[in-house]
Protein backbone atom coordinates (compact mmCIF):
# COMPACT_ATOMS: atom_id res chain seq x y z
CA UNK A 1 0.00 0.00 0.00
CA UNK A 2 1.45 3.42 -1.23
CA UNK A 3 0.95 5.86 1.35
CA UNK A 4 1.67 9.48 0.38
CA UNK A 5 3.70 11.11 2.82
CA UNK A 6 5.19 14.32 0.99
CA UNK A 7 3.81 16.52 4.07
CA UNK A 8 6.05 14.41 6.57
CA UNK A 9 8.99 14.68 3.94
CA UNK A 10 8.53 18.55 3.84
CA UNK A 11 8.47 18.45 7.80
CA UNK A 12 11.07 15.91 8.22
CA UNK A 13 13.17 18.26 10.76
CA UNK A 14 10.18 17.25 13.48
CA UNK A 15 10.15 13.63 12.80
CA UNK A 16 12.27 13.12 16.51
CA UNK A 17 8.95 14.11 18.00
CA UNK A 18 6.97 11.35 16.35
CA UNK A 19 9.79 8.53 16.42
CA UNK A 20 12.95 9.95 18.60
CA UNK A 21 15.19 8.08 21.58
CA UNK A 22 15.14 7.95 25.63
CA UNK A 23 18.78 9.59 23.96
CA UNK A 24 17.32 12.52 22.43
CA UNK A 25 14.38 12.92 24.34
CA UNK A 26 15.00 11.96 28.05
CA UNK A 27 13.39 8.98 29.90
CA UNK A 28 9.74 9.79 29.02
CA UNK A 29 10.31 9.88 25.32
CA UNK A 30 8.43 6.64 24.78
CA UNK A 31 4.97 8.42 26.36
CA UNK A 32 6.10 11.81 24.41
CA UNK A 33 6.36 10.13 21.11
CA UNK A 34 3.65 8.08 21.00
CA UNK A 35 1.35 11.34 22.43
CA UNK A 36 2.75 13.45 20.03
CA UNK A 37 2.17 10.39 17.12
CA UNK A 38 -1.73 10.08 18.36
CA UNK A 39 -2.13 13.93 17.94
CA UNK A 40 -0.10 13.72 14.11
CA UNK A 41 -2.38 11.05 13.14
CA UNK A 42 -5.69 12.61 14.29
CA UNK A 43 -4.78 15.71 12.16
CA UNK A 44 -2.85 14.42 9.70
CA UNK A 45 -4.29 10.85 9.00
CA UNK A 46 -2.59 8.43 6.36
CA UNK A 47 -4.95 5.58 6.22
CA UNK A 48 -7.66 7.13 4.68
CA UNK A 49 -10.26 4.33 4.95
CA UNK A 50 -11.23 0.94 7.21
CA UNK A 51 -9.08 -0.92 4.36
CA UNK A 52 -6.23 1.27 4.37
CA UNK A 53 -6.20 1.01 8.44
CA UNK A 54 -6.81 -2.96 8.45
CA UNK A 55 -3.91 -3.69 5.60
CA UNK A 56 -1.82 -1.62 7.94
CA UNK A 57 -2.81 -3.96 11.29
CA UNK A 58 -2.30 -6.54 9.40
CA UNK A 59 1.37 -5.93 7.88
CA UNK A 60 2.44 -4.75 11.99
CA UNK A 61 1.19 -8.28 13.03
CA UNK A 62 3.66 -9.71 10.40
CA UNK A 63 5.99 -7.50 11.73
CA UNK A 64 5.50 -9.00 15.55
CA UNK A 65 3.96 -6.59 16.61
CA UNK A 66 0.84 -8.60 18.80
CA UNK A 67 -2.31 -7.25 20.39
CA UNK A 68 -3.43 -5.18 17.66
CA UNK A 69 -6.16 -7.24 16.86
CA UNK A 70 -8.50 -4.75 19.43
CA UNK A 71 -6.14 -1.39 19.25
CA UNK A 72 -8.36 1.20 17.93
CA UNK A 73 -7.90 2.49 14.61
CA UNK A 74 -7.03 5.69 16.06
CA UNK A 75 -3.65 3.55 17.43
CA UNK A 76 -2.97 1.78 14.33
CA UNK A 77 -3.17 5.91 12.58
CA UNK A 78 -0.13 6.55 15.15
CA UNK A 79 1.86 3.99 14.95
CA UNK A 80 2.03 4.18 10.86
CA UNK A 81 3.12 7.64 11.43
CA UNK A 82 5.94 6.60 13.67
CA UNK A 83 6.83 3.69 12.22
CA UNK A 84 7.31 6.09 8.81
CA UNK A 85 8.45 8.77 10.93
CA UNK A 86 11.55 6.67 11.58
CA UNK A 87 11.94 5.61 8.50
CA UNK A 88 12.05 9.47 7.47
CA UNK A 89 14.90 10.40 9.70
CA UNK A 90 16.83 7.10 8.53
CA UNK A 91 16.30 8.54 4.84
CA UNK A 92 17.70 11.88 6.00
CA UNK A 93 21.00 10.90 6.86
CA UNK A 94 21.75 10.49 3.01
CA UNK A 95 22.59 13.64 1.16
CA UNK A 96 20.54 12.42 -1.74
CA UNK A 97 17.58 10.07 -3.01
CA UNK A 98 20.28 8.58 -5.02
CA UNK A 99 22.41 7.52 -2.02
CA UNK A 100 19.11 6.37 0.08
CA UNK A 101 18.28 3.98 -3.08
CA UNK A 102 21.81 2.89 -3.23
CA UNK A 103 22.22 1.87 0.55
CA UNK A 104 18.60 0.31 -0.39
CA UNK A 105 20.12 -1.77 -3.05
CA UNK A 106 22.77 -2.94 -0.72
CA UNK A 107 20.12 -3.82 2.09
CA UNK A 108 21.43 -1.09 4.31
CA UNK A 109 17.87 0.24 4.44
CA UNK A 110 14.21 -0.78 3.98
CA UNK A 111 14.12 1.26 0.85
CA UNK A 112 10.53 2.08 1.31
CA UNK A 113 10.48 5.76 0.72
CA UNK A 114 10.39 6.64 -2.71
CA UNK A 115 9.67 9.70 -4.87
CA UNK A 116 6.95 9.33 -7.22
CA UNK A 117 6.94 10.62 -11.22
CA UNK A 118 4.29 13.66 -9.82
CA UNK A 119 6.92 14.31 -7.95
CA UNK A 120 5.58 13.98 -4.53
CA UNK A 121 7.09 11.30 -1.60
CA UNK A 122 5.79 7.96 -0.98
CA UNK A 123 6.22 5.45 1.93
CA UNK A 124 5.66 1.70 0.62
CA UNK A 125 4.00 -0.07 3.99
CA UNK A 126 3.29 -3.50 3.29
CA UNK A 127 5.67 -6.95 2.40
Amino acid sequence: MELDITHMINDSDSMSQLSGSIHELGNGAARYTWNNSLDYAKNEPLLKDKKQIENARKYFKSCGIDDLDHSPDREIQALTVQWIAGDIREFNRYDSYEEYQQASENGEVSGSIFQGIDQKWYFYLGE
